[in-house]
């Protein structure tokens, strides 16, 4: 499986999202703070397609208790 959701895959979420936090709304539109989450977790099957990909600025993604 692969570890690593591509450039490609990134810059379409990030486009779709709006460059926007899908959990607290910041906001950059040069997405150095955004990271893309996997809704469902590849350890439970998930995928690198982008219904299961969302946005998440670096804080929401790495503390948030209720990912």
């Amino acid at each position: 499986m692969n570890r690593f959701i591509s450039y490609e895959i990134k810059q379409k979420v990030l486009k779709r999202d709006n460059f926007t936090c899908q959990k607290c709304g910041f906001r950059d539109p040069e997405g150095k703070e955004l990271e893309i989450h996997h809704k469902n977790m590849r350890v439970n099957g998930g995928n690198e397609e982008t219904e299961n990909l969302i946005t998440l600025c670096s804080i929401c993604h790495h503390y948030s208790p209720d990912d």
